[in-house]
């Protein structure tokens, strides 16, 4: 099995949280970066499925409980960074009406 991630805490508005934000809004970002953001227990389950997708990071928020799959998708992931935000960090990067317990940072593959 590969390296395990590495765990960083996300306290405050900072790199990782911008970027997040700017690949959520703008094509012109995602496009630059060459990734794009995935949430949804669905989208993120046929992105593990497929390996053939890189997974750079997730974004949680530990301090609430999180789900046996959250937790699973977790111990079993490929990213090379689980970054741990603050509720109130993970709640202005969702786009669900009920927060997602996972964000997901996926390169765009080349073809």
């Amino acid at each position: 099995m590969g390296q395990a991630p590495r765990i960083l805490p996300v306290e405050s508005k900072n790199q990782w949280f911008q970027r997040v934000e700017a690949l959520g809004r703008s094509r012109k970002k995602r496009h630059r970066y060459g990734e794009f953001v995935v949430e949804g227990v669905r989208s993120l389950n046929q992105l593990k499925a497929n390996p053939e997708w890189s997974i750079k990071a997730f974004f949680c928020a530990p301090s609430r409980p999180l789900s046996a799959w959250a937790q699973g998708t977790l111990r079993s992931s490929r990213a090379r960074l689980h970054l741990e935000l603050r509720p109130p960090l993970m709640e202005e990067l969702s786009d669900k009406d009920d927060v997602s317990e996972l964000l997901a940072v996926v390169e765009i593959p080349s073809r």
